[in-house]
């Protein structure tokens, strides 16, 4: 990321020096082609070699017991071991909290499980990261949709698509968590307000 920035920054002390011109707008189907292959060039190698980890365990199980048992209550994916296809070697079950009946559940939300329910039962945790940097560059040609609409300044919405694509945001394309689903309704969300 150190080297991301230290590039931009470059480019961005080049294009101050240089006289301005006119910047041809590039297609959102060629950005979005674009980041999609860097997403899943980062994404599905990692998936391939590095198991699950933290919270995205507990949403991958989510998500395979809403495809194949139609619900959300994980201790029965727990109990038979189903939490190993994703942390090989791991020791003991984990729950978020315990119900006042002692049942214990997860603290997590059910809406990345039931996003990805379909998804992982077609591709499993490839098949998700997939559909992440899917979900990740429709994040960014947003962003760069809202950026033209706040500035009418194709470079500056260019950078602002450059900057979701270049930000951590990559890290959560292969990691399931929600931030980038989040961040893509915001994004949605302001489209809309602003017209």
């Amino acid at each position: 990321l150190g080297l991301v920035l230290l590039g931009l920054a470059a480019a961005m002390t080049v294009v101050r020096w240089t006289p301005p011109r006119p910047l041809a707008r590039i297609s959102d189907g060629v950005l979005f082609f674009s980041s999609t292959l860097l997403f899943l060039a980062l994404g599905l190698p990692f998936v391939h070699r590095v198991q699950a980890s933290g919270d995205e365990v507990e949403y991958l199980l989510m998500a395979q017991s809403l495809w194949r048992e139609g619900d959300l209550d994980v201790r029965d994916n727990w109990a038979r071991g189903d939490y190993l296809d994703y942390v090989p070697g791991m020791e003991k079950p984990m729950f978020g909290t315990v119900t006042a009946k002692g049942i214990p559940i997860s603290t997590h939300s059910p809406g990345l499980p039931a996003l990805l329910a379909p998804i992982y039962a077609l591709g499993g945790r490839k098949g998700a990261v997939a559909a992440m940097a899917l979900l990740a560059s429709w994040l960014a040609i947003a962003t760069r949709r809202l950026a033209f609409r706040l500035t009418n300044d194709e470079p500056a919405a260019l950078a602002a698509w450059a900057a979701v694509v270049a930000s951590p945001l990559a890290f959560y394309t292969f990691y399931l968590y929600t931030e980038v689903p989040s961040a893509l309704v915001l994004v949605l969300a302001l489209l809309v307000l602003l017209g």
